[in-house]
């Protein structure tokens, strides 16, 4: 299964430079680099237990590790990742909304 990128985030056309613009950031990184605080919070839990929780479901900590003491289980960059995963998260959302018919976005009106 192949992710949708959604394309090039800012194509641009270079005579002579091979594919023209499908090279660099996809629309994909675009989003998951302007989201906010807001769009990535309902991605991860609010209790610790629950972070736990997630990264083990990530296979970025160990059920062992988890089990052991919930409050010490994970480090700083293991959070920094969760957030990582949370933009992109919300990145997928925006492109899978992004590829729905435009209609149901404009009551009716159709692009």
């Amino acid at each position: 299964m192949t992710k949708d990128t959604g394309g090039p985030a800012f194509p641009v056309s270079i005579p002579g430079w091979g594919d023209n613009g499908a090279s660099g950031m996809t629309l994909l990184d675009w989003y998951a680099g302007q989201a906010t605080e807001d769009d990535i919070k309902q991605f991860i839990p609010e209790t610790v237990g629950g972070v736990a929780d997630l990264l083990v479901s990530l296979g970025l900590i160990s059920a062992q590790a988890r089990n052991r003491n919930v409050i010490t289980c994970y480090s700083r960059e293991q959070r920094i990742q969760l957030r990582y995963w949370a933009r992109y998260k919300h990145a997928a959302a925006m492109i899978a909304e992004r590829n729905k018919p435009f209609t149901a976005l404009n009551n009716g009106v159709t692009a």
